[in-house]
């Protein structure tokens, strides 16, 4: 065989790697990963806290090598933005690691930017990658399977006393208990489960299959009546920037009509005064927890005004990371993950790591607003509350947009652009069930 021979059989076995059909989407996997990063309470109890952060992890990197390595990654249109926010927020959490160790102590500064760059590292990875798959078989029923599960155990917490997994505050509440589910924790069961039933009403926006629907349904509800005033504003701002996201009267319908269901739900068999009232909570100086909040806050802004402000000082000190990790922080959680971010990394790293935030939504097409909705609500309600240290909210925030491209992706593995899903829906309705059920 000549040189050229050889040449031109090379060139065509790269195009006919290239051209190799694509692989399904890995369900199981997703299914594997959900149930790692939503169940730290179940793990610690064989193998302790951090080992069980440190499995979830795990769970998380393996799940993302599985689609690095198996299907075919892409760029979405964003990744250059999104690998110039990475890089800064690398550079700008060594910076604050340097200026940090002598208030905060090298270990703690060091845990809290290694975290925060695998949050960053993830935001990068799904929101500047697309992923081909022939199928997405298996796909929404995983998410279901996960979501009934944590809406389950929390209600067999809240009003059966299952006291089997951590983290159920059986106190606060004189007449429930605020569940956690298997999370770990009372604080990240609500918003992970809505962030969810956000998901879950995206695929029937694209599927129209009623069960997704029926448990997105039973997610927003659970979420309100865990009494999370977090968990209730990712669900309420999201459901209210969906309506204005989606520009359709067949979905402004179909909200209206889910809404007041969740209402009479409410009024029928819970307390929808003591529900209301949490809520409103909210929005007063004295409302439960705020007057520690506001104080935090103000502490906050004090400390970061006599900082360097472009980059942290006091990386790790004001978050629950470093003492999860056996570091200890000296002064515990803001109560905001924007001031989180802020006093840790200053501004620069506020920049570089909600920007990461922000492409999870442009990278969610928004002929599916229901995705982009639930990554809104997420992102508001983490300027008043604490979120974006919380693995369950961060995995499952990061992958939004790979499910959101899966179930709209064209059989030729193109994604469509805007003007072509806000033709139909339906037609990406027909086209994934060519693909298979998701």
């Amino acid at each position: 065989m000549t040189g050229r021979s050889r040449a031109v059989e090379r060139t065509r076995g790269v195009a006919v790697a290239a051209d190799q059909p694509a692989r399904s989407f890995p369900s199981t996997a997703l299914f594997l990963m959900l149930v790692a990063v939503t169940s730290r309470g179940l793990i610690e109890i064989v193998v302790g806290k951090t080992a069980a952060y440190a499995i979830q992890a795990a769970a998380v990197a393996v799940f993302t090598l599985v689609l690095l390595t198996r299907h075919r990654p892409r760029s979405s249109g964003y990744l250059g933005v999104a690998l110039a926010l990475f890089w800064a927020l690398i550079v700008v959490a060594l910076l604050s690691v340097l200026a940090s160790s002598e208030s905060a102590g090298a270990s703690t500064a060091t845990a809290y930017a290694v975290v925060m760059l695998g949050f960053g590292g993830l935001l990068t990875v799904y929101g500047g990658l697309r992923f081909s798959f022939s199928t997405t078989r298996g796909l929404g029923s995983s998410i279901v399977v996960v979501t009934l599960l944590m809406i389950a155990v929390a209600m067999l917490q809240q009003f059966a006393n299952l006291d089997v997994f951590s983290g159920v505050d059986f106190g606060t509440r004189r007449d429930t208990a605020r569940p956690s589910a298997m999370t770990g924790s009372f604080l990240h069961y609500p918003i992970a489960l809505s962030l969810l039933s956000f998901i879950l009403l995206g695929l029937h926006s694209t599927t129209r299959r009623r069960m997704h629907l029926v448990v997105a349904c039973a997610g927003f509800l659970a979420t309100i009546v865990s009494y999370s005033r977090s968990g209730m504003v990712i669900t309420l701002v999201g459901l209210a920037i969906g309506v204005v996201l989606a520009k359709s009267l067949r979905s402004a319908i179909r909200v209206a009509i889910v809404l007041p269901v969740l209402a009479v739900v409410l009024a029928l068999g819970l307390p929808v005064d003591t529900y209301l009232e949490r809520f409103l909570s909210i929005f007063r100086s004295d409302g439960s927890g705020n007057p520690g909040r506001i104080a935090a806050w103000q502490r906050i802004l004090d400390t970061w005004s006599s900082s360097p402000l472009v980059i942290g000082s006091h990386a790790g000190e004001y978050s629950n990371i470093s003492s999860n990790l056996g570091a200890l922080g000296r002064v515990g959680s803001p109560e905001s993950g924007l001031l989180q971010v802020l006093i840790s990394l200053g501004i620069a790293g506020v920049v570089a790591f909600y920007g990461l935030m922000l492409i999870s939504v442009f990278a969610s097409p928004s002929g599916a607003p229901w995705f982009r909705a639930g990554l809104l609500g997420g992102i508001v309600q983490s300027f008043a509350y604490q979120s974006v240290e919380v693995l369950p909210f961060m995995a499952i925030y990061a992958i939004t947009p790979l499910i959101a491209t899966a179930t709209i992706t064209r059989i030729d593995g193109r994604v469509p652009n805007d003007q072509e899903l806000g033709v139909s829906v339906f037609s990406v309705r027909r086209r994934n069930a060519e693909r298979g059920a998701t």
